[in-house]
């Protein structure tokens, strides 16, 4: 399996690629680099002193690496990708010079790193557009190897604030951010014959027999093996999965999942259905109505835009290009009580992935593209009172 190295020059192409497996292959398997442990923990220090010296750590050092392979449940492996940071100067920045070393007897090259890595903050805006957009879209899942440190320099990197005060609110934080997580080295204590979990990762690959592709102490290999890992555990102790989703190695709080709601924007009433005007009048009597008809048997008052957008996923996947509900859709938004700056960006946006879904003969590339705009778009309601759009807005759409 390639592993995919991304720097600054290539990152916009990588991320593309990225995001387009991410809609495959939902489970992200990931491992961190960076440049020691300015303060260590003793084993038997109590969990508070534990999470004391890992905010220390994280909050005092810089991220080098990050590695991302992606898979799906049965364990399929979608890629693999390295992304290098920018940023740290071994001269000025604080290090362990052991680990430094070790990095580089693996094959980290710092001076590439620096003249070439990508930027933290170019890396943060891109990879938060990647992740909000398929949060909207379904569920991602997290593996990590003993994870503590990983999943605390992400939380770091991503909400670019320092790491909350207790362990208690990290957990909570994690579950926010990412939602699903498993801990391999936690999964492993439930194994037999894995000595209790108390292994590394070359260890439990070993024991499962699992091949590692590159070099350890790199982010992209260690992310690979720790995915493999992953798949093989769950095929041979069945189980294991259930009992530790959300328990990270070195911490006792469980990470909660948090269910937060669909942005404001997506849930607003958008599409009246029982309104005396045409656009609710067709939309009774159309096929996609029925799936909305309550369990006691009752028609809703009206369409949520985000049940409308996961129906029209599941209907239209490989479908003809025709005349069909995104043009409904288009002339609806246009009677619809959203905010004028959002309707013309949806508008613009079905315009642009027009093109593109007659390419691909398929209306999902296009249906993708609008509820990305949807979520990416909802901080743009407060400047805009003007409900209005000129109707010539949607002649363009032809999806």
């Amino acid at each position: 399996m390639k592993i995919r190295g991304v720097w600054a020059h290539n990152f916009h192409q990588e991320l593309s690629q990225f995001d387009h497996c991410l809609h495959r292959f939902p489970v992200i398997s990931f491992d961190t680099e960076f440049p020691g442990f300015l303060r260590d923990t003793p084993r038997d220090a109590l969990e508070d002193q534990r999470y004391e010296d890992v905010k220390f750590n994280v909050e005092s050092l810089k991220l080098l690496q990050l590695g991302f392979t992606l898979s799906d449940a049965r364990g399929n492996i979608g890629g693999t990708w390295e992304f290098h940071l920018s940023g740290f100067n071994e001269k000025s920045d604080p290090h362990v010079v052991a680990s430094i070393s070790l990095l580089k007897r693996n094959g980290l090259d710092f001076a590439r790193l620096g003249q070439f890595g990508i930027s933290v903050a170019e890396f943060v805006f891109g990879f938060l557009r990647v992740l909000r957009i398929h949060r909207g879209l379904h569920d991602l899942t997290w593996v990590c190897f003993h994870g503590l440190y990983d999943l605390a320099y992400l939380l770091k990197l991503l909400t670019q604030k320092p790491l909350p005060d207790s362990v208690v609110m990290f957990a909570k934080a994690l579950g926010v951010v990412f939602g699903i997580i498993y801990d391999v080295k936690f999964m492993a204590r439930y194994c037999k014959g894995f000595f209790g979990g108390e292994i590394g990762l070359a260890r439990v690959a070993k024991l499962l027999d699992v091949q590692r592709s590159g070099e350890a102490h790199q982010a992209g290999s260690d992310s690979l093996l720790t995915a493999a890992v992953f798949s093989k555990m769950n095929a041979t102790f069945r189980s294991v999965a259930g009992m530790s989703q959300g328990c990270l190695y070195g911490i006792s709080p469980t990470i909660v999942r948090y269910w937060q709601p669909a942005p404001v924007i997506l849930r607003r009433p958008c599409f009246p259905v029982a309104a005396p005007h045409v656009y609710g009048a067709r939309l009774i009597h159309s096929p996609i109505l029925p799936t909305y008809v309550h369990i006691a048997g009752k028609v809703p008052n009206y369409l949520i835009l985000s049940d409308l957008c996961y129906h029209l996923e599941g209907e239209l996947e490989g479908s003809e290009v025709s005349a069909g509900p995104f043009k409904e859709l288009s002339q609806l938004l246009i009677e619809s009580n959203m905010h004028t700056c959002l309707i013309l960006n949806v508008l613009n946006n079905m315009k642009a992935a027009n093109s593109m879904a007659l390419l691909t003969s398929s209306k999902l590339s296009a249906l993708r593209a609008l509820r990305s705009v949807l979520i990416a778009y909802t901080d743009d309601l407060s400047t805009i009172s003007d409900n209005s759009v000129d109707e010539h807005c949607a002649a363009p759409c032809n999806v």
